[in-house]
């Protein structure tokens, strides 16, 4: 397991590098107004991809792992054709909805030049959701993320210095391009990555079963989402793309503080939920520990250099992009209670308790939309960082609680 770790960690540390870089060309080509409309357009897509996702990516997750380890090869097949389906009809109805809303309202150019590569965006992104979930399942955790953190970044990058995009709608048009050639690299990946005896294999559905837990899934992913993007979308509508291109930069250096635990999360998932599923909460309760312990260690450097050096690495992105290192500052500290809660929240959704994991994600969104909508009000960007920190912080350690709580009230059934 230290192995796959090492090697998810290496490549997850090459892909958040690209990342890195690949934001801050965009930003220095679009200037903080492009990059403000870029970031605010793909956060909308990240919400409506998790409501056509339907909870099927974590679903996938979940089962794919498990039939994987019972050999269950019809199962396997039919968990990944079905969750395809959905998602392929959801998703381009979505789009589709999007195109017809933007033919009949009479709205502004540039408001619908951006709705129309949020209905693009959809498919392509909670396409990409599945396929990376459906790797990780079947333990191709390298494979999973090598399409979307290595190659993505480096087509934009190449595109970039070789059309030099100066607009946030240049700059969405690259980002569109690369994603369908990733996404069709990703399939093929995909498709070598499923086991032989599951490709030869009868299809067998449970689909209501899978819908029971796909559903619950789906608002608590919509609830995350909203968690993550509520900053972002309410300082468009409330203020401007100016606030949001200073405010996206910070989020996204925030956002790779916790590659560590990103790395042990993509290893660890699949082995909690096949360990819980067995009864061995022991393992389950040193798996949780472990991530928790691994995470806080490894990160704590990271967290603190973003912390003191916040100014210096947001000037990567432009000059002007500096004004949000208060910004940063305030994001790092709500992290660092992510990092701490390790695998937590992952635990909760695989081991049959995606209800309560929703709950919790639902509760911390709503306090989250309301909070931001009163601070960004009041305060602007610096208002939706507290805001964002503070929920972060809270939703964060109740996952810890009640995924330790999940594996003593295990041990207690199994003796």
């Amino acid at each position: 397991m230290l192995a796959s770790i090492t090697s998810a960690l290496i490549l997850r540390s090459m892909g958040v590098f690209l990342l890195f870089l690949m934001h801050t060309v965009l930003a220095q080509s679009a200037g903080v107004g492009g990059y403000g409309n870029f970031t605010f357009t793909l956060s909308v897509v990240m919400v409506l991809s998790i409501i056509s996702g339907h909870g099927w990516p974590v679903a996938v997750l979940r089962y794919s792992s498990q039939y994987l380890a019972q050999g269950e090869w019809s199962l396997l097949k039919g968990v990944i054709l079905k969750s395809h389906f959905f998602v392929l009809v959801s998703s381009f109805s979505l789009s589709l909805i999007i195109l017809l809303l933007i033919y009949f309202l009479n709205l502004s150019y540039e408001l619908k030049l951006s709705m129309i590569f949020v209905a693009l965006l959809v498919p392509l992104l909670t396409m990409t959701k599945l396929r990376r979930r459906t790797l990780q399942g079947l333990k191709r955790v390298s494979s999973s993320i090598i399409p979307d953190d290595i190659l993505l970044p480096i087509i934009v990058i190449i595109v970039c210095v070789i059309y030099v995009p100066s607009n946030g709608k240049d700059i969405l048009g690259v980002y569109l391009g690369s994603a369908i050639i990733v996404l069709i690299v990703g399939y093929l990946v995909l498709y070598l990555s499923v086991p032989v005896k599951a490709r030869v294999a009868k299809s067998d559905y449970h689909t209501r079963t899978w819908l029971n837990v796909s559903l619950p899934l789906m608002f608590g992913g919509v609830g995350h989402v909203l968690l993550v993007r509520t900053d972002t979308i309410m300082l468009g509508v409330i203020t401007d793309v100016h606030d949001v291109g200073l405010y996206g930069a910070a989020s996204k250096v925030a956002l790779f503080s916790v590659i560590i635990l990103g790395a042990i999360e993509l290893v660890i998932t699949p082995r909690l939920s096949a360990m819980f599923n067995s009864g061995d909460s022991k393992g389950y309760l040193n798996m949780v520990k472990l991530s928790s312990i691994a995470g806080v260690v490894a990160t704590l450097p990271l967290l603190v250099g973003m912390f003191v050096w916040s100014d210096e690495i947001l000037r990567l992105f432009g000059e002007d992009f500096s004004q949000g290192g208060v910004v940063l500052k305030i994001l790092v500290v709500g992290y660092f209670f992510k990092v701490v809660a390790g695998v937590s929240s992952a635990a909760l959704s695989v081991c049959g308790r995606e209800r309560l994991f929703s709950k919790i994600i639902i509760f911390s969104a709503v306090f989250n939309i309301a909070g931001n909508f009163i601070a960004i009000s009041y305060f602007g960007y610096i208002g939706a960082a507290i805001v964002t920190a503070m929920v972060t912080a809270v939703m964060s350690l109740c996952s810890m609680y009640y995924a330790f709580q999940l594996g003593l009230l295990k041990s207690k059934v199994s003796v």
